[in-house]
């Protein structure tokens, strides 16, 4: 049996690239409060333990340029530096 799979692709592309410009071991709950899913998923995200297939993209397109943008927002409105 296979898991119900909770974030897109591009949200975990997003969460990488967002942990990414923060110090490490910081984060995982701000980030799971934004999308909706526990510290631990977010956790597995960054460390390729999860959605090992997604691989970054280095050519975005515009709606994806936009959605980091809003996701960094919402970030900053609960606290996340």
């Amino acid at each position: 049996m296979t898991r119900r799979r909770k974030l897109t692709d591009d949200q975990v592309r997003q969460i990488r690239s967002t942990h990414a410009t923060y110090k490490h071991g910081r984060g995982y709950g701000a980030l799971a409060q934004v999308y909706g899913v526990a510290a631990s998923t977010i956790r597995d995200v960054v460390q390729y333990a999860t959605y090992i297939n997604v691989k970054s993209v280095t050519t975005k397109s515009k709606a994806q340029a936009v959605a980091p943008a809003r996701a960094s927002d919402q970030l900053t409105k609960i606290g996340f530096r």
